[in-house]
């Protein structure tokens, strides 16, 4: 499993380990992609998050999108999976999380940049597909993911 940590020095791995899944989304408008980051954070992610107990990767999927974007999906496929781990900044939590990874058509389309985020912890902004790698998306895997899997 590749070791993947957050960009930051400041935190300190205090023993935990917590293994989870998350659904992530590739929500593109031709040659970008829309990224989400936690405000006060120095990287990105993609739309989506964590799968509950009892729950599919759709059904996380669907939920997250809902409660983050407030956008309705028109479709969705399967294109990936990995697995990453990293240092929650919160408490120091090494965290395993096995990742799905879903191409997403939203109804209506996201067509216009601004203010998406339906949280207030999260801010979305679109990102060229060729420069992924110097946006700070985390985990480094989903730049590959995104740039093999975007549909144009």
């Amino acid at each position: 499993m590749p070791r993947i940590i957050t960009p930051t020095s400041r935190v300190l791995h205090t023993g935990k380990v917590e293994n989870t899944n998350s659904a992530r989304a590739i929500i593109n408008l031709g040659q970008q992609v829309l990224l989400c980051r936690g405000i006060g954070e120095n990287f990105t992610h993609m739309p989506g998050g964590h799968i509950d107990q009892r729950e599919t990767p759709e059904e996380a999927l669907i939920r997250e999108l809902q409660e983050e974007i407030g956008i309705t999906m028109a479709s969705y496929h399967l294109v990936a999976e990995s697995d990453h781990e990293f240092l929650r900044e919160r408490d120091g939590t090494l965290e395993r999380q096995h990742s799905y990874y879903y191409t997403v058509k939203m109804a209506p389309f996201v067509n216009e940049l601004g203010q998406l985020s339906k949280e207030r912890n999260l801010s979305y902004e679109w990102h060229w597909i060729h420069q992924l790698y110097e946006s700070g998306l985390q985990p480094f895997i989903a730049a590959d993911i995104i740039t093999r899997h975007a549909p144009y």
